[in-house]
């Protein structure tokens, strides 16, 4: 029997990640966060008991709204995963898909010589995570795909790849004002 209105439950992230190159600098995608934080709103609003784990950005709190600030990938994943179980997982954030492994703990500077070479490694994946969680797989997993080129065939291949029940696929071409 589903969970009645007062008692539905969801999970939404929004905005980018920032993943450290050193206390400055960082890696990261250019998302305002309006569409996630659009959506953790209009969830609450709608009677959920809604948590948004947000990357950096310059939007205010959605009211209503339980929000938990992160800056990495990894810091997104781990928010999303100790805020299982909840019925729905909006997955919007504009998620880095790599960090840097040498993580320098001062400032780079020209003087100090060339540039240091950086090594990536893959992030943590929120999104994969919550669709193939063995014990509190959310009962509906939405992801968000920004995509260039054939955006719905890259959209559909992706949502298989994630796990996610519904996929929406943002074409972000340069000049479309996607971003």
């Amino acid at each position: 029997m589903p969970a009645s209105k007062a008692h539905r439950t969801a999970l939404v992230t929004s905005g980018p990640t920032y993943e450290k190159i050193d206390p400055i600098r960082f890696i990261g995608n250019r998302s305002t966060g309006r569409q996630g934080h659009a959506i953790a709103g209009d969830l609450a609003k709608n009677g959920f008991e809604t948590v948004l784990v947000t990357g950096p950005t310059h939007r205010a709190d959605p009211q209503g709204v339980r929000v938990i600030h992160v800056e990495s990938a990894a810091e997104m994943e781990a928010a999303c995963v100790r805020h299982l179980p909840v019925d729905v997982a909006v997955m919007v954030a504009a998620v880095s898909d790599y960090r840097v492994v040498n993580e320098i703990d001062t400032k780079i500077r020209k003087e100090d010589g060339p540039p240091p070479h950086l090594i990536l490694e893959e992030n943590p994946d929120a999104l994969l995570s919550l669709a193939y969680h063995q014990t509190m797989r959310p009962q509906l997993v939405v992801g968000f795909a920004g995509e260039m080129g054939d955006v719905i065939e890259r959209t559909k291949k992706k949502r298989v790849r994630k796990g996610c029940d519904w996929m929406f696929g943002n074409d972000i071409t340069p000049g479309t004002g996607a971003l």
